[in-house]
Protein backbone atom coordinates (compact mmCIF):
# COMPACT_ATOMS: atom_id res chain seq x y z
CA UNK A 1 0.00 0.00 0.00
CA UNK A 2 2.76 2.44 0.82
CA UNK A 3 4.59 1.74 -2.60
CA UNK A 4 0.98 2.17 -4.04
CA UNK A 5 0.76 5.81 -2.40
CA UNK A 6 4.58 6.64 -3.36
CA UNK A 7 3.78 5.91 -6.76
CA UNK A 8 0.44 7.96 -7.10
CA UNK A 9 2.26 10.84 -5.14
CA UNK A 10 5.45 11.50 -7.21
CA UNK A 11 4.53 12.58 -10.24
CA UNK A 12 3.19 14.91 -8.75
CA UNK A 13 5.80 15.84 -6.65
CA UNK A 14 8.02 16.11 -9.90
CA UNK A 15 5.69 18.50 -11.68
CA UNK A 16 5.37 20.42 -9.28
CA UNK A 17 9.24 21.39 -9.46
CA UNK A 18 8.54 22.79 -13.14
CA UNK A 19 8.81 26.19 -12.66
CA UNK A 20 7.30 29.47 -14.90
CA UNK A 21 11.56 29.91 -15.71
CA UNK A 22 10.71 27.14 -17.87
CA UNK A 23 8.36 28.73 -20.31
CA UNK A 24 9.26 30.36 -23.07
CA UNK A 25 10.17 33.95 -23.52
CA UNK A 26 10.61 33.44 -19.52
CA UNK A 27 6.87 33.50 -18.91
CA UNK A 28 5.93 36.35 -21.09
CA UNK A 29 2.09 36.49 -22.77
CA UNK A 30 4.54 38.46 -25.84
CA UNK A 31 5.27 36.40 -28.93
CA UNK A 32 8.94 37.27 -30.12
CA UNK A 33 7.95 39.85 -32.37
CA UNK A 34 6.06 41.93 -30.06
CA UNK A 35 9.31 41.72 -28.05
CA UNK A 36 11.54 42.91 -30.92
CA UNK A 37 8.88 45.36 -31.61
CA UNK A 38 8.92 46.93 -27.61
CA UNK A 39 12.88 46.54 -27.63
CA UNK A 40 12.45 49.90 -29.73
CA UNK A 41 9.58 51.43 -28.15
CA UNK A 42 11.50 54.00 -26.39
CA UNK A 43 12.38 57.29 -25.88
CA UNK A 44 11.18 59.65 -29.00
CA UNK A 45 10.50 59.44 -33.04
CA UNK A 46 9.04 61.94 -35.29
CA UNK A 47 7.47 61.52 -38.83
CA UNK A 48 9.67 62.67 -41.90
CA UNK A 49 6.69 61.80 -44.70
CA UNK A 50 4.36 64.64 -43.36
CA UNK A 51 6.71 66.91 -41.66
CA UNK A 52 9.49 69.57 -42.17
CA UNK A 53 11.79 67.29 -41.09
CA UNK A 54 11.49 65.38 -44.80
CA UNK A 55 13.96 66.19 -47.70
CA UNK A 56 11.74 66.63 -50.02
CA UNK A 57 11.22 70.16 -52.06
CA UNK A 58 8.70 72.18 -50.11
CA UNK A 59 9.21 69.93 -46.62
CA UNK A 60 9.64 73.16 -45.17
CA UNK A 61 6.44 74.17 -45.80
CA UNK A 62 4.93 71.37 -43.89
CA UNK A 63 4.37 71.73 -40.21
CA UNK A 64 5.95 70.20 -37.70
CA UNK A 65 6.42 66.49 -37.38
CA UNK A 66 4.27 63.98 -35.24
CA UNK A 67 5.79 62.51 -32.35
CA UNK A 68 5.46 59.46 -30.73
CA UNK A 69 7.48 59.41 -26.85
CA UNK A 70 6.86 55.86 -25.62
CA UNK A 71 6.73 55.78 -21.90
CA UNK A 72 6.04 52.75 -19.59
CA UNK A 73 5.58 49.25 -20.63
CA UNK A 74 4.29 46.73 -19.22
CA UNK A 75 5.82 43.25 -18.66
CA UNK A 76 2.66 41.62 -18.86
CA UNK A 77 -0.62 42.67 -20.69
CA UNK A 78 -3.30 45.08 -18.75
CA UNK A 79 -6.76 44.70 -18.93
CA UNK A 80 -8.60 48.03 -19.81
CA UNK A 81 -12.71 47.91 -19.19
CA UNK A 82 -15.81 49.74 -19.75
CA UNK A 83 -18.48 50.15 -18.24
CA UNK A 84 -22.02 51.29 -19.61
CA UNK A 85 -25.55 50.95 -18.69
CA UNK A 86 -26.92 47.87 -21.61
CA UNK A 87 -23.39 45.74 -21.05
CA UNK A 88 -21.79 46.23 -17.45
CA UNK A 89 -18.43 46.26 -17.02
CA UNK A 90 -16.74 44.32 -20.00
CA UNK A 91 -12.89 44.79 -21.72
CA UNK A 92 -12.52 47.27 -23.74
CA UNK A 93 -8.91 46.46 -24.62
CA UNK A 94 -5.26 44.93 -23.05
CA UNK A 95 -2.65 47.16 -23.07
CA UNK A 96 1.20 46.62 -23.53
CA UNK A 97 2.36 50.27 -22.33
CA UNK A 98 1.79 54.09 -22.54
CA UNK A 99 2.57 56.61 -24.58
CA UNK A 100 2.01 60.20 -25.76
CA UNK A 101 1.05 60.90 -29.14
CA UNK A 102 1.87 64.85 -30.48
CA UNK A 103 0.41 66.30 -33.69
CA UNK A 104 0.09 69.68 -35.15
CA UNK A 105 -2.81 70.41 -37.77
CA UNK A 106 -1.40 73.06 -39.63
CA UNK A 107 2.28 74.92 -39.61
CA UNK A 108 2.22 77.69 -36.80
CA UNK A 109 -0.16 75.81 -34.38
CA UNK A 110 0.74 74.45 -31.07
CA UNK A 111 1.46 70.65 -30.32
CA UNK A 112 -1.97 68.34 -29.35
CA UNK A 113 -1.21 65.55 -27.05
CA UNK A 114 -2.52 62.65 -26.57
CA UNK A 115 -1.86 60.36 -23.97
CA UNK A 116 -2.43 56.61 -24.70
CA UNK A 117 -2.29 53.38 -24.16
CA UNK A 118 -0.52 51.08 -27.16
CA UNK A 119 -1.29 47.32 -27.92
CA UNK A 120 0.67 45.58 -30.65
CA UNK A 121 -0.76 42.77 -32.41
CA UNK A 122 1.26 39.18 -32.16
CA UNK A 123 2.26 39.00 -35.38
CA UNK A 124 3.63 42.63 -34.73
CA UNK A 125 1.89 44.20 -38.02
CA UNK A 126 -1.13 46.22 -36.26
CA UNK A 127 -0.48 48.97 -33.69
CA UNK A 128 -2.96 49.95 -32.03
CA UNK A 129 -3.21 53.54 -30.02
CA UNK A 130 -6.47 53.98 -27.25
CA UNK A 131 -6.76 57.32 -25.51
CA UNK A 132 -5.68 56.93 -21.48
CA UNK A 133 -8.60 59.86 -20.54
CA UNK A 134 -11.55 57.78 -22.26
CA UNK A 135 -10.78 54.46 -23.03
CA UNK A 136 -11.43 54.86 -26.55
CA UNK A 137 -9.51 54.40 -29.75
CA UNK A 138 -7.27 56.74 -31.30
CA UNK A 139 -5.91 55.82 -34.04
CA UNK A 140 -5.47 51.90 -35.40
CA UNK A 141 -2.28 51.75 -38.08
CA UNK A 142 -0.67 48.76 -39.88
CA UNK A 143 2.76 48.72 -38.71
CA UNK A 144 6.06 48.24 -40.62
CA UNK A 145 9.27 47.82 -38.67
CA UNK A 146 12.18 48.77 -41.51
CA UNK A 147 14.91 49.00 -38.72
CA UNK A 148 16.15 49.80 -34.98
CA UNK A 149 15.13 53.50 -35.74
CA UNK A 150 12.66 53.68 -38.19
CA UNK A 151 8.99 52.25 -38.52
CA UNK A 152 6.10 52.81 -40.70
CA UNK A 153 2.06 53.06 -39.71
CA UNK A 154 0.06 53.16 -42.56
CA UNK A 155 -3.58 54.31 -41.63
CA UNK A 156 -6.54 53.46 -43.60
CA UNK A 157 -7.54 55.92 -46.28
CA UNK A 158 -4.04 57.23 -46.35
CA UNK A 159 -1.81 56.18 -49.60
CA UNK A 160 1.69 57.18 -48.00
CA UNK A 161 2.73 55.34 -44.38
CA UNK A 162 3.90 57.35 -41.70
CA UNK A 163 7.68 57.22 -41.55
CA UNK A 164 8.81 57.33 -37.58
CA UNK A 165 12.60 57.41 -37.22
CA UNK A 166 13.86 57.98 -34.01
CA UNK A 167 15.17 61.11 -32.41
Amino acid sequence: MKKLLLCALLPSVLLCGCSSDDEPNGGSNYTEKQEKVFAIFNGTWADYQFSNLGSYPGANLQPEPDKIVFGSHYSTEKEIKKSSYIDGETTAFYAQGECTYYSVAYKGQPYEAVKCYYNVAPSATILSLWEVEDNTMFHVYDLKVVSETEFNLYQSGITLPYIFKKQ
